[in-house]
């Protein structure tokens, strides 16, 4: 191997690396400073209530209402928060060699697409909630078989493609209605664009559109399929930064760098692994690795 498709392939590696810590990182730091809707679960008394009365003697309105309860759901999601924090630091350390590290990545994976499931069903059920989630937690799982399993990395890149395609159309199916379009799209758009609430209808719907035609274009041939890409790392950037650009508040400064900015950086690789695939295929295309 030459150096410098040593430092190329290195340089991809870290790169995937960087996208997963910025994943795990920051839903640690949620989940240590916020309040994931972990209790759409624990008090769905359709599903629990048969569990906590045949397991303790609670009743259900007991149950609900117990302070111990809560404090059990707090501190379950700051464990959960630990857990995503470990997975980051074992994300920057990963080699084959270190096995442990592996199955650090995999719990990691494992929280990740459990907490995509809370979002589904808090939010109804709506499948397209879970799958908007498919590239921060496919993003690892593809980190994970680079690592362990290069002899499949050319199907990676398909596994990738289909990640991020999901997060795009799912982001799209909510911009123009399929799913109730969530008023903070609204809002951010009106804040930080100035547009009148029906004409910022109207550009989520275009908005939306484009997600889903881009989701495709990216299966193309390459000459064609980086365009797709780039169009998702420059859009994929501004959603993120949107969420801290439309939160500015300076009166609450506090609150913008506690909660808005973990929340911007997790959506980070909704345009940093669009841009990962562009390197990758790049250096495919010019026959510099030939394991991709």
């Amino acid at each position: 191997m030459n150096f410098k498709r040593f430092t190329e392939e290195h340089f991809i590696l870290r790169f995937l690396q960087a996208i997963c810590f910025l994943v795990f990182f920051s839903r640690g730091w949620i989940h240590l400073f916020g309040d994931p809707p972990y209790r759409a679960l624990f008090w769905d008394e359709g599903l629990m209530k048969g569990l906590v009365e045949g397991l303790t003697s609670m009743s259900w309105q007991e149950y609900a209402t117990s302070i111990k309860v809560n404090h059990f759901i707090q501190g379950f999601t700051h464990v959960i928060g630990v857990i995503y924090l470990l997975a980051g630091i074992a994300v920057l350390r990963l080699n084959k060699e270190r096995k442990w590290m592996g199955r650090m990545l995999i719990l990691g994976i494992s929280c990740l697409v459990f907490l995509s499931f809370i979002f589904y069903k808090s939010k109804f059920y709506n499948l397209g909630q879970f799958f908007e989630y498919a590239t921060q937690w496919g993003t690892p799982i593809i980190l994970y078989f680079w690592i362990y399993k290069p002899q499949i990395k050319s199907k990676l890149i398909i596994w990738g493609k289909v990640a991020i395609a999901l997060t795009f159309i799912c982001h799209g199916l909510y911009a123009i209605g399929y799913y109730p379009r969530p008023g903070n799209y609204v809002d951010m758009t009106i804040r930080i664009m100035g547009f009148s609430e029906p004409f910022t209808h109207e550009f989520l719907k275009v908005a939306g559109i484009l997600d889903m035609i881009v989701a495709i274009g990216i299966f193309l041939p390459y000459r064609w399929a980086k365009y797709f890409l780039w169009y998702m790392v420059v859009w994929g950037m501004l959603t993120a930064l949107a969420r801290f650009v439309a939160n500015y508040y300076p009166n609450e400064l506090e609150t913008l760098f506690i909660w808005w900015l973990p929340e911007t950086l997790v959506r980070f690789p909704h345009g940093l692994f669009p841009l990962w695939l562009i390197l990758v295929l790049w250096s495919q295309k010019l026959g510099q690795t030939k394991e991709i």
